[in-house]
């Protein structure tokens, strides 16, 4: 299928959308990849064409249709709007897709979609991650070169013109994804409909965010695995990840809204409301609600009670994918897992919370209903206290706050610990900073040293030398260092202590959650032995009183 995406560009240089299509770029930070030379690596293999303009003149082309037209002279207006279309990754092999087909049609595209502008079209074979999908990008000016005709689609009479900036709305996208589709189909390539709602529906962010989150997870895993500690779980999910799969898997087996939404709440801790005549649902780690349209239209109120009142359930082919398949089971407790931030996988949830002094809420007193409310939760509070104690095998205060003690203890060697991995890393990216600096400059001060005019090398290449004799003198003084090590050792150091301050930090998250236990635990022991919950009288007890429940 292909996929057309709209990205807005305010960056005022031109010529960094020519670099992006020619050379090679990280894709996590967007930089260009440079070789030990410090140049850039082109891409295996390009196909550049250029529509209003010559490809490798881009920008200047563009830079003088601004001043003619006097557009484009605000920072924050937007100067390129980059469409990227995106093939099948069957294609290439069920269709027989070649990257000069795919440029053409992708031309022929923009030569419709997109009259009168200057657009800079280039076919890339390599898909995101080495994914293999042939993509092409069309990168276009936003100010109009020339007229177009009256069959070309345009919402206002204005926006014919040239000189006028390019006015995308929703109906003009409409309209680019019914030509994409119309082209696709037209020459027998895989194609779904691009105009209806997604059944789970996936933006960029979330993207990136499951994808960093595995990659931390993939590292801890394997530091554990070397320890000899089973994780939880081994797939990452997102906030909506989580919610997505509670839904489904509560939805397929409730027979009724009611049951639905209780079950929702007691198995995963999602809470539903219903808001407008739509449906939105708080993740337990959340204060704000995720809307079922921000997860695709299978999550939406319509469809949900839809798939609820049905006998034979059946969940859509899109939305059944399970991220979480390779995963091992868990039991439905409010999973801290946020987009950012995989560490939490591996805590231990508590539902304990701190009983109310009945003595010292003034909303108690003067409300009897409420009382009663809170003595019946207090009880539920007390009753989940005691079974942590029991559980646990504390037979006494005092054992309790040992145990408080040494996770105290525990707490701040872990802290220690995190500081001095976060110094030991500073310090190897300063390494892995002046060491580049060094041998990329090397060849240059080894050349001087040969030169006939030294003086004239010297200016010509002042600034390479002058960055290779402050590397040099960086890395012998502060290190001591006589025989540099090569950037693949330093960053396999790096790497080595990026995976121990990760683990550090997921053991520091871990702690934090036993100290908080451990604080409600005591507190509320402390609560049941005065018993002022039920007492107006306060009685003091010796805090190595049995904690026997009798």
């Amino acid at each position: 299928m292909a996929l057309i995406k709209h990205l807005k560009i305010y960056n005022s240089n031109y010529f960094n959308a020519l670099e992006y299509v020619l050379f090679q770029h990280n894709e996590s930070t967007g930089e260009p990849v440079l070789d030990w030379h410090g140049n850039k690596i082109m891409r295996d293999e390009v196909y550049l064409d250029g529509i209003n303009c010559e490809p490798y003149s881009f920008s200047a082309e563009c830079e003088e249709v601004n001043r003619r037209y006097r557009k484009n002279n605000k920072r924050g207006e937007i100067k390129e709007h980059h469409f990227i279309i995106s093939y099948d990754p069957k294609d290439v092999t069920e269709c027989e897709l070649t990257g000069p087909k795919a440029q053409e049609l992708s031309m022929e595209f923009a030569r419709r979609c997109l009259p009168g502008f200057q657009i800079l079209v280039c076919t890339h074979m390599d898909g995101h991650n080495r994914s293999g999908n042939i993509h092409t990008h069309l990168i276009c000016n936003s100010v109009r070169k020339h007229d177009i005709g009256v069959d070309c689609y345009a919402e206002r009479p204005g926006d014919r013109k040239a000189g006028n900036k390019l006015h995308l709305t929703l109906d003009y996208l409409d309209y680019m994804k019914r030509e994409v589709m119309s082209i696709c189909r037209r020459e027998g390539l895989n194609q779904v409909d691009l105009l209806s709602p997604a059944a789970k529906k996936q933006n960029d962010r979330e993207y990136y965010a499951r994808k960093r989150g595995q990659d931390k997870m993939d590292d801890l895993i394997e530091v554990m695995n070397i320890e000899g500690i089973e994780p939880t779980k081994t797939i990452f999910q997102t906030e909506k990840d989580y919610l997505r799969e509670g839904i489904r898997k509560v939805a397929m087996k409730s027979g009724s809204f009611e049951e639905f939404k209780t079950a929702l709440k007691s198995e995963y801790m999602i809470t539903l409301k219903e808001s407008r005549g739509r449906w939105s649902y708080l993740h337990p780690k959340r204060t704000k609600y995720i809307t079922g349209r921000a997860l695709g239209s299978a999550y939406e109120k319509e469809a949900l009670l839809d798939l609820i009142a049905s006998p034979n359930k059946h969940w859509g082919a899109e939305a059944e994918v399970d991220e979480v398949t390779n995963a091992k089971p868990h039991r439905a407790s409010p999973k801290l897992d946020t987009i950012e931030d995989c560490r939490a996988v591996f805590v231990m949830c508590t539902n304990l919370r701190l009983v109310v002094d009945l003595q010292t809420c003034a909303k108690a007193q003067d409300n009897l209903a409420y009382s009663n409310k809170v003595k019946l939760s207090n009880l539920q509070k007390m009753a989940e206290t005691i079974l942590f104690v029991q559980e646990n095998g504390f037979n006494s205060l005092a054992e309790l706050e040992d145990a408080y003690d040494k996770a105290c203890a525990e707490y701040d060697q872990v802290e220690k610990e995190i500081m001095d991995a976060k110094s030991r890393l500073k310090s190897i990216n300063e390494r892995i900073h002046y060491t580049g600096q060094y041998y990329t400059n090397r060849p240059v001060y080894l050349e001087m040293l040969t030169a006939d005019d030294k003086g004239k090398y010297l200016a010509a290449h002042r600034g390479e030398i002058m960055k290779y004799n402050q590397a040099e003198t960086f890395l012998k003084n502060t290190h001591g260092e006589v025989h540099f090590p090569l950037l693949t050792e330093l960053r396999a150091q790096k790497k080595d202590w990026t995976r121990s301050l990760n683990y550090l930090e997921t053991q520091r998250v871990k702690l934090f959650s036993a100290l908080y236990t451990f604080q409600i635990v005591t507190e509320n022991v402390q609560i049941i032995m005065r018993r002022e919950v039920f007492q107006p009288q306060m009685t003091n007890q010796s805090k190595d009183v049995d904690l026997e429940i009798y």
